[in-house]
C-alpha cells in the first residue's frame, strides 16, 4: 500500500465517524424544530437555534462529503505525500479489506455506544412509568434504537458500504 492510499483510507474512516456524530446533531435539529409549534416558547430563540443548527448541518455535510468522497483531493491539498516519496507500506491487505475492517470497527463502536444509551433510556422510561410521571425519553429511545440498528447494519453489511464508498470515490 502506498503512503497516499494509507492517508486516503484514514481520511475516509474519519469521514465515517463524523457521519455518525452528524446523526446526533440532526436529531437535535429535529427536536428544536418541534418547538416551533409550541405556542408558549419564545419563537425568536427557537428560530435562531434552528438556523444555527441548519448551518452546522450544512457544514457537517460538506466536511463529510469531502472526507469520504474527495479524500484524494484532501491528501493533495494538505500535502501529506511528497512527489519524491515512493515509500510503500507492506501490510498484505487490499484497500477494500482495510476499509471493510474500518467500517466494522466504526459500526461496532456505534453499536456499543448507542446500545448502552438505549438501555439507560429504557430503564429510565420504565422507572418513570412506575412513578406515573411523564417520560420525555421516548424520542431518545427511538433515536438510540435507530442508531443501534445502523451500527449493527454497518457491522453486518460492511462490504456493501465499502464497495459503495469505493465506487463513489472512483466516479468523482
Amino acid at each position: 500500500m502506498k503512503i497516499k492510499l494509507f492517508w486516503i483510507t484514514i481520511i475516509k474512516i474519519l469521514g465515517l465517524l463524523l457521519f455518525f456524530e452528524f446523526l446526533e446533531i440532526l436529531s437535535q435539529l429535529i427536536t428544536s424544530l418541534i418547538y416551533v409549534f409550541v405556542p408558549d416558547i419564545e419563537q425568536n430563540i427557537v428560530w435562531a437555534s434552528s438556523l444555527v443548527s441548519i448551518f452546522i448541518i450544512l457544514f457537517y455535510l460538506i466536511i463529510i462529503y469531502l472526507l469520504v468522497f474527495k479524500s484524494s483531493w484532501i491528501v493533495d491539498k494538505l500535502k501529506l505525500v511528497r512527489d519524491s516519496e515512493i515509500e510503500i507500506i507492506n501490510i498484505g491487505l487490499k484497500i477494500s479489506s482495510i476499509l471493510v475492517i474500518a467500517i466494522i470497527i466504526v459500526g461496532g463502536v456505534i453499536f456499543i455506544n448507542s446500545f448502552a444509551l438505549l438501555s439507560k433510556n429504557l430503564y429510565d422510561y420504565f422507572q418513570q412509568q412506575k412513578a406515573n410521571n411523564y417520560s420525555p425519553t421516548i424520542g431518545w429511545i427511538i433515536f438510540n434504537s435507530i442508531k443501534t440498528l445502523l451500527g449493527y447494519l454497518l457491522m453486518t453489511n460492511s462490504k456493501i458500504v465499502a464497495n459503495y464508498i469505493g465506487k463513489q470515490s472512483q466516479i468523482e
